[in-house]
């Protein structure tokens, strides 16, 4: 129920403010500790009409009125939550874990905007696993629900009503179906696993039509993000916006997209040296905007009046702040946004157009001070051929010439920007410099820069790294001798292969996660893919063909030269890793140990190819660990 709203609602936002008697105290770097302590708000939501903004904080969710969001918010006593979303706007949908140990599942339930008035909204049995598919803006007594059917092995899509909680199924999927994207109520496409090769495959259902006709393959990158993305539905009926770049497209853009006859059309959104990463659409799935990065986000906007309203939305944020677009009110009055930057872990602001006002919801982290966390310097690099690379320098508190840790990202067409960087910044609470560039074949700069450092792994992509290494050297900023490099996915390979290529460079290297023998990587690929899947065509098209590069993919291996490292090696993986399979590491710790070099090897039983907050945490102290002796002493 709703708790008193002056006392509670005070004490929500009280700890949200750092403390005025600290102010004038010597700035101190954060605790690893307090790097990975959980936000205190979290989640946000804006209602489907615009004028409240329901947000988790700890046990309790608070709404803020939209147009007075510095007013204190009603605070919602509900106990423990995962999440909140909104069913209409007069009631809330929440989710909560219950049970323990293999009895754990997940419930939902609705609210009144006091409380009160539970609902519970469960999915009857078997189905597991509910979660909000559309909230059906036009019909507000009704939302679409997705849940998992264990006995037939299948996705199911139900409209569940908010009155009686009663579950109506109206789609189930294959058994490969991974979900589906909802427009005005209804599925237009159809996400499945391939039966076979493990690769992904894309189903259309225009408006009016009553079956599912298959549109093309498509692969997810190791961090989730798929080759094409639905981003609206068009006036035009079975014309849909996607965001996608095609095999002849400089840049990712947004375009129009025929359902019925799977073919593009014109881009409607698009720059020049910059790929579309997201589309922007308010709360009924209308196209507002398109976001693509620089050193920070930016957007396109087909309004001129929005693109106005957004630079005056960057510059009452500040010139070091990344602002992202999450949600729109029905009349494109008010912005809901995350602001974040290298000094800020990201906070909930509102932002209303007419007066062009930011307020901010409250501080995500208030225990990290700005004054704190390590301010970042973009650079602009000169390679050696005369390239010209975006990279990015984490300045420690500590003055003067300090030891150096390179970090090179993963995937490798992922991008560093000018952001809160959580490895960056436990780096920097050391007293190092931490320096991030964006290589060929970095993603977001298009296709020649992404195709720069394609089949080029060991060589150009290295060779980037090393010219910002000795840039920022020769600027006199780094302590003579204290480098170290370390990184995760392609960043672990990229550490691995920076030891074997310059052993008098670096004094100590991490990898987690690392590929290091690039032949078997690929031979992993094709037999867990399939020989003709996307996803192993395009890691032959990115790193090369075993069948005709097989030298080049040998010399570009650490794994096979082992004795050329010189620094202590740390290796760390997730056990049941199926992206870069454990054996990976161990191979090269037995090849390290074989040449007679130190070497650490751990696993861990968190798997995939990433980690959870606690396990993420033991991988930050055991790198750190690593580092400290060739950084510090």
């Amino acid at each position: 129920m709703i708790s008193r709203r002056t006392v509670l609602a005070a004490a929500a936002l009280a700890p949200l403010a750092p403390g005025l008697a600290q102010a004038d105290a010597a700035p101190v770097p954060p605790s690893l500790d307090d790097l990975l302590r959980p936000p205190l708000l979290r989640d946000a939501a804006l209602s489907p009409d615009g004028r409240r903004v329901a947000m988790l904080a700890a046990d309790r969710v608070l709404l803020f009125d939209a147009d007075a969001p510095d007013a204190p918010p009603d605070a919602l006593s509900l106990g423990a939550l995962d999440q909140v979303r909104w069913a209409n706007a007069e009631r809330l949908l929440l989710w909560r874990t219950v049970g323990k140990g293999g009895q754990r599942r997940s419930e939902v339930s609705t609210v009144d905007l006091a409380g009160g008035d539970p609902r519970p909204l469960s999915p009857p049995p078997p189905l597991t696993d509910p979660a909000l598919a559309d909230p059906l803006p036009d019909e507000p007594g009704a939302v679409l629900m997705q849940a998992f059917d264990p006995d037939a092995v299948r996705l199911c899509l139900a409209r569940v009503d908010l009155a009686s909680g009663t579950w109506t199924r109206t789609e189930e999927g294959e058994e490969t179906t991974l979900g589906w994207t909802i427009r005005a109520g209804a599925p237009v496409l159809r996400l499945d696993g391939a039966e076979t090769d493990g690769g992904l495959r894309l189903f259309a259902k225009p408006p009016g039509v009553a079956g599912w006709t298959f549109l093309r393959e498509t692969r997810l990158n190791d961090q989730g993000a798929k080759d094409f993305e639905l981003a609206a539905m068009t006036g035009r009926p079975g014309v849909a916006l996607v965001v996608h770049r095609g095999e002849t497209d400089e840049t990712c853009a947004v375009r129009r997209f025929d359902l019925r006859r799977g073919v593009f059309g014109q881009a409607v959104a698009q720059h020049p040296g910059r790929d579309v990463e997201a589309a922007f659409v308010d709360q009924r799935g209308r196209y507002v905007g398109a976001r693509f990065r620089q050193d920070r986000g930016d957007y396109l906007f087909p309004d001129r009046s929005a693109a106005a309203d957004f630079r005056a939305l960057q510059a009452a944020a500040g010139p070091d702040l990344d602002v992202e677009l999450l949600d729109a009110g029905p009349d494109g009055g008010v912005w809901l946004g995350l602001v974040r930057g290298p000094q800020a872990p990201g906070d909930h602001h509102l932002y209303h157009r007419a007066s062009r006002r930011l307020s901010r919801l409250g501080a995500a982290r208030p225990w990290l001070a700005p004054g704190s966390l390590a301010r970042v310097e973009p650079l602009t690099v000169a390679a050696r051929d005369g390239a010209r690379l975006d990279a990015y320098l984490t300045r420690p508190l500590a003055p003067g010439p300090r030891p150096l840790a390179v970090l090179p990202h993963g995937g490798p067409e992922l991008r560093d920007s000018l952001g809160f960087d959580l490895m960056a910044q436990a780096l920097a609470a050391q007293g190092w410099l931490v320096l991030q560039v964006n290589f060929r074949g970095s993603g977001g700069y298009g296709r020649r820069f992404a195709e720069a450092g394609r089949r080029r792994w060991g060589g150009r992509m290295q060779e980037d790294v090393e010219d910002a290494v000795a840039q920022v050297v020769a600027a006199g900023r780094v302590a003579a001798g204290r480098i170290a490099i370390c990184g995760a996915s392609y960043g672990g390979y990229a550490a691995l292969m920076g030891a074997v290529r310059r052993p008098e460079l670096y004094r100590a290297v991490v990898s987690i996660a690392g590929p290091t023998d690039l032949i078997r990587l690929l031979d992993h690929a094709r037999d867990a893919e399939g020989e003709t899947s996307a996803a192993y065509g395009y890691l032959k098209a990115t790193i090369g063909d075993p069948d005709t590069d097989r030298e080049a993919l040998a010399a570009a291996s650490p794994h096979l030269h082992a004795e050329a490292v010189a620094a202590p090696v740390l290796l760390l993986h997730g056990r049941r890793d199926t992206v870069v399979p454990p054996g990976q590491s161990r191979m090269m710790a037995a090849a390290l140990r074989k040449a007679g070099k130190t070497v650490a090897h751990s696993e861990f039983g968190a798997g995939y190819h990433g980690w959870d907050r606690e396990v993420w945490g033991t991988i930050l102290s055991r790198t750190i660990e690593h580092l400290r002796p060739a950084l510090d002493g």
